[in-house]
């Protein structure tokens, strides 16, 4: 008579200490064949603006390709990979992952705006303006301190949007004194046009203590285009000057060119909520 009690015990030929190692080598193999991806599976710089690098024709298929492996980010203007689900459920690894976890289909997920409206093969109306000042700041005539970045941000809202904030408070405060329902969280897909992303501590000795507000303008795939203002800024003229990030650089306060806006991000106001 067979052992009937080996029958539970020979589906797999491995001790649990191989099966890791196994898991383990495969983590390596993907690290040391992509340079985008550091040795425990993250970015290995997350403030590279992969979707400019996607969408640059110079950019070889390989390299394309191995990005796209590492962000789930696909490129505006190349053919896309056939045969992707809209159904997140049908998606596997980091796609998956990355879907599931912001709540979107693929359709919203494959533009990474979480808005299915959004069009990442759109040019934006920014993009020749990066380093240009394109807000009309000399108009501006709100009640908060003038030249600040809260000022800023209102004339801002008021010049683009037509929409009268009122007094919300310090940068670090406008967030909590927002409407209910233009209160969006701090998330990479509610980074959208028109928006405020407000942080607790801005980079000036004054900013440390009364926080920072920016404005977003434009955002396309994972580019975001961004104005701000405040003391320096509106000192030497630079108040409004259209400038970039990534979606992460925006919520850890880092643009494309490394500089710091702030830090401690708070929540995001959605002004389409106060039209």
């Amino acid at each position: 008579m067979a052992d009937s009690s080996m029958s539970g015990r020979v589906h797999s030929l491995l001790y649990p200490e191989d099966e890791e190692r196994q898991r383990i080598n495969a983590k390596t193999k993907a690290y040391l064949n992509n340079p985008f991806i550091k040795s425990d599976g993250s970015l290995a710089n997350k403030y590279l603006n992969y979707q400019q690098i996607l969408d640059n024709p110079g950019t070889s298929p390989v390299i394309a390709q191995k990005i796209t492996q590492a962000t789930g980010l696909v490129s505006s203007v190349r053919p896309q990979i056939k045969n992707m689900s809209n159904d997140a459920s049908q998606l596997t690894g980091r796609d998956k992952t990355y879907a599931e976890t912001a709540g979107q289909s693929y359709s919203d997920y494959r533009t990474n705006t979480g808005d299915a409206s959004q069009n990442d093969r759109r040019v934006s109306s920014f993009a020749k303006s990066v380093g240009k000042k394109v807000a009309d700041t000399g108009s501006y005539n709100n009640s908060a301190a003038k030249g600040q970045c809260v000022w800023y941000v209102r004339g801002r809202a008021q010049e683009k949007m037509g929409v009268n904030l009122g007094s919300m408070g310090n940068g670090n405060q406008m967030w909590y004194n927002a409407k209910d329902d233009a209160k969006l969280a701090p998330t990479a897909a509610n980074i959208k046009p028109n928006t405020i992303v407000s942080y607790k501590y801005g980079t000036s000795s004054a900013g440390k203590k009364y926080g920072h507000v920016i404005y977003i303008e434009d955002v396309v795939g994972d580019t975001v285009y961004y104005t701000e203002g405040g003391t320096y800024y509106h000192n030497n003229g630079t108040d409004g000057v259209i400038k970039t990030a990534t979606r992460q650089g925006i919520l850890d306060g880092v643009n494309n060119n490394g500089g710091h806006m702030g830090s401690g991000v708070i929540g995001i106001i959605d002004l389409n909520k106060y039209l």
